[in-house]
């Protein structure tokens, strides 16, 4: 995962025998002590709260720990019996979001507390979630799945109602929230990207076409824009208010799972399945 703590760019990346905090401008590993947590378990999911100072990390063996991320102290840990297969941390870090699925292909999704370890609430739908993003200041979560009755669920947690389906048939791989929560974009296997009205669930603009499977979008600061990296290995830049492409599409020739920008918006960075981070200048 991706974020940016007073203008600093971080990525947390992990692998089988740990995770890293690193910070992009200088190249180095701020914290590596996650690694004591997941010697022997594979990192199955992560997230850096949208504020950037709270890190999640679940492994294969149901652990699931809370890290500060500036100073690397360990924060929280618990076990879940399942193992987790996405996970998601609310603006602040204080409620973490899982989605874990079961040997019945059940999914459990779970609200966790994350300063008690606590499980807040549950609820199971019949479908793999494949990524899932929190509403600002919201007690809502959008869910990209892979074979409900659409690509694309909007579960408000906080009321007793099973995920609302979008209309977006679709085996869903990406979604994002705005930062004022009021438009949020849902990406996949068809090859588009939609926007939609987080009030109304209507979509705001039309689809917004790619060549490949979109895996991964994201919001500018100010919101003005829209970010999306394809399997590809083609990253695009979009206008919210117009649908239109802002740039042409930059093409990295490798699988782009992650966008995001800077916290002024003037920098954009992509991370792919190698490990690659790369960064461009927007303003120029």
């Amino acid at each position: 995962g991706g974020c940016t703590i007073d203008g600093r760019a971080l990525v947390a990346t992990a692998s089988d025998d740990g995770a890293t905090l690193w910070q992009i401008s200088d190249d180095n590993a701020m914290h590596d002590e996650f690694r004591r947590d997941f010697r022997t378990d594979a990192i199955t999911a992560g997230s850096l709260s949208r504020d950037g100072k709270v890190l999640a990390l679940t492994g294969s063996g149901g652990l699931i720990s809370v890290w500060n991320a500036s100073t690397g102290q360990r924060l929280n840990s618990w076990f879940y019996e399942h193992n987790v297969r996405c996970a998601a941390l609310d603006v602040h870090g204080q409620l973490l979001f899982t989605a874990a699925t079961k040997p019945d292909r059940m999914t459990a999704l779970t609200v966790w507390s994350v300063p008690e370890g606590s499980r807040l609430r549950e609820s199971k739908i019949p479908t793999v979630v494949n990524a899932l993003s929190f509403a600002p200041e919201s007690q809502e979560v959008c869910l990209a799945v892979s074979d409900y009755s659409s690509g694309f669920a909007r579960w408000k947690f906080d009321e007793e109602r099973f995920p609302q389906p979008l209309a977006h048939a679709n085996i869903g791989r990406c979604a994002a929230y705005r930062q004022d929560g009021k438009l949020f974009a849902t990406g996949g296997k068809d090859q588009t990207v939609r926007i939609w009205d987080a009030q109304t669930l209507e979509p705001a603009l039309p689809p917004l076409s790619h060549r490949d499977s979109v895996e991964g979008a994201a919001f500018s600061p100010d919101g003005e824009l829209l970010a999306t990296c394809t399997e590809g290995g083609l990253v695009h830049v979009w206008e919210v208010a117009t649908g239109l492409a802002l740039t042409p599409p930059l093409d990295l020739g490798g699988d782009v799972r992650r966008v995001w920008f800077d916290a002024h918006g003037r920098q954009l960075y992509s991370a792919d399945l190698m490990g690659r981070v790369r960064r461009w200048n927007l303003s120029t």
